[in-house]
């Protein structure tokens, strides 16, 4: 069989595709906030200080230590629960579980009470998909955006659990993010803590959340006692430790079943070449386009890319598959997850043409070929 490998799609001609896949990933939840409401979302960095945020300091410098506190506007997690109706914490249960589906205890986290998330409107993340918040930069120096370590307390039944992560700006430089995987449909909540400067094990938590900005207004569960147990945690005993450089974000979430059907059969590809001994391969990246979507549109891509081939080329002539295009700008491995993250698809196709039909689209002007090919 002989083949030709044309590994790229003029864009002009994927303007029906464009549309076609924007119908197809159309999502009947409620949509996440946009940047302009929620400062983690954004796709560009933010300047600090970032709304809501609550600052201790140690020492009363902040370059000296000092622990930056995001959470929403929201009384307590009662009230965030009671305005944000779709969040159904009803399946969470257990000992120590809490209203905002983490296990939490004065004894291991120094608190037992359910911080209040900064995400006033509850955050939406698609079973199997990802989604991706910035954090703000170090609160002792606003021009350190890179987290040496983190921890994070997530609801791992709904939610795939991360550390702190790294993620690139378009300029390469590198920021804090915190990756959020669907796992299965279900409320959760994340609490995550990001060590700046000094890892965790070579400071203190604890001396950090020494005086609030708010003075004795201060109402957040978020406080020594939470600084406390990180240092039990990570810190093997040691006393007398200089303090850190901490932001902490509580974030919750609901992870929602996927809104497409079921995928297509597999092509047979056998069948779709019988006859036609001359294929074209290629290949489109679809941005922003999960996995799940494009194996929903499989027919339509068929016959895209039928269209944009060439007029005798009718959409049976065509196989592809969708496979995870993830591109990261890395696959570093270990307790920071390094690159940005799309949830993308990558279409592998191949068209089966009859060799009259080939050399008449692809070799015309050198009929000598038919010789050689045959």
């Amino acid at each position: 069989m002989s083949v030709v490998g044309v590994r790229s799609f003029a864009a002009a001609s994927l303007a029906g595709l464009s549309l076609m896949l924007a119908a197809a990933a159309a999502s009947p939840y409620e949509a996440n906030p946009e940047c302009d409401e929620f400062a983690p979302i954004c796709d560009t960095p933010q300047p600090v200080p970032w709304p809501h945020q609550e600052i201790w300091t140690a020492t009363g410098n902040k370059t000296e230590g000092a622990v930056r506190v995001l959470e929403g506007t929201y009384s307590d997690f009662q009230a965030w629960n009671k305005a944000n109706t779709s969040f159904d914490n009803s399946p969470c249960s257990g000992t120590y579980m809490r209203d905002c589906c983490l296990k939490l205890s004065a004894a291991n986290d120094g608190t037992d009470a359910c911080p209040v998330p900064y995400n006033d409107r509850v955050l939406t993340v698609v079973e199997g998909e990802r989604l991706t918040l910035r954090l703000p930069p170090s609160p002792c120096d606003p021009n350190d955006n890179v987290p040496l370590s983190g921890y994070s307390k997530v609801t791992g039944e709904s939610l795939q659990a991360h550390q702190v992560g790294l993620c690139q700006e378009d300029d390469s430089s590198q920021y804090g993010c915190i990756h959020i995987d669907g796992r299965q449909a279900g409320p959760a909540s994340l609490l995550v803590t990001a060590y700046y400067g000094k890892s965790q094990g070579t400071c203190s938590a604890a001396s950090s959340f020494g005086t609030s900005e708010y003075g004795s207004s201060s109402s957040s569960v978020l406080a020594s006692a939470f600084g406390t147990g990180l240092d039990n945690r990570f810190n093997s005993g040691q006393k007398d430790l200089p303090p850190c450089c901490l932001n902490t974000i509580m974030l919750s979430v609901e992870v929602v079943k996927s809104a497409v059907g079921d995928a297509p059969l597999a092509l047979d590809k056998e069948r779709i070449s019988e006859g036609k001994p001359r294929m074209v391969k290629g290949g489109i990246m679809l941005k922003n386009i999960s996995v799940d979507v494009c194996q929903s549109i499989q027919e339509p891509l068929r016959g895209v890319i039928a269209k944009h081939t060439a007029s005798f080329i009718k959409p049976t002539d065509v196989w592809l598959e969708c496979v995870d295009g993830d591109f990261q700008k890395s696959n570093k491995t270990g307790g920071a997850i390094v690159g940005s993250y799309d949830q993308t698809s990558f279409v592998n196709y191949e068209i089966y043409i009859s060799t009259q039909h080939f050399l008449g689209a692809f070799m015309s002007g050198t009929p000598g070929l038919q010789t050689l090919i045959d």
